[in-house]
């Protein structure tokens, strides 16, 4: 019985585990997403010293000598541009490579496919009226399970331990009762050896107090 409770809690350990460890995946996913649309808007907010949000296609404006793309498709190879979203990514830790891509179209599910979005007010060609940056980060998955690579470490061992703790003490209870038995088998045996000659010294007793009265 004690060995049927201690594996439905080990099992029940491990369901509360996995739960918790997803549950915290979803939460640093949640947490990069957040990261990432930050970095990108603020590169977009602060490029050209602010004025990519305020400038049109037909007058294309400067600040402190930085020159600002007319176009999304000359944004997309201006060094300036992605120095500065380099510097943001890095800014909130996220150091990895990725492929920008510009379209006049708007994704409807980004996040959940890896692809980050950020409206930028420049059309994405001369003939376009406004673009959608698009992010992808190829390596996302493998730099996600590294930062868990801790805490998925740390529940192996802990569910290792209280596998083993439990294993142990179910082999220290049955050895208890293993020994209980051998002693309960071997106090009877020895009350039986004694009894049958006890019987014997009875019953001879008694034949000599009958002869006597005889």
């Amino acid at each position: 019985m004690l060995l049927v409770a201690s594996t439905l809690a080990v099992i029940g350990l491990v369901v509360f585990q996995l739960k918790w460890m997803r549950h915290s995946r979803e939460l640093s996913e949640e947490i990069f997403n957040q990261r990432v649309c930050m970095a990108v808007c603020a590169t977009v907010e602060d490029y050209g010293g602010g004025m990519l949000c305020t400038k049109t296609a037909s007058q294309p404006s400067c600040h402190s000598g930085v020159a600002v793309a007319n176009t999304a498709v000359e944004l997309a190879s201006d060094t300036a541009f992605h120095n500065s979203l380099r510097q943001s990514l890095d800014f909130y830790q996220i150091d990895l490579d990725y492929n920008m891509a510009f379209s006049a179209d708007s994704l409807t599910r980004t996040c959940e496919q890896g692809i980050y979005q950020c409206q930028v007010p420049l059309p994405a060609d001369s003939l376009s009226e406004t673009a959608f940056m698009q992010l992808n980060f190829p390596d996302r998955q493998s730099f996600m399970l590294e930062k868990m690579h801790f805490m998925v470490t740390a529940t192996i061992l802990i569910l290792l331990f209280t596998a083993a703790v439990l294993l142990f003490a179910n082999w220290s209870l049955l050895k208890q009762k293993r020994l209980l038995e051998t002693n309960m088998d071997f106090f009877n045996n020895m009350a039986h050896e004694f009894r049958t000659p006890l019987a014997n010294v009875g019953l001879a007793v008694n034949m000599l107090g009958k002869n006597t009265r005889n």
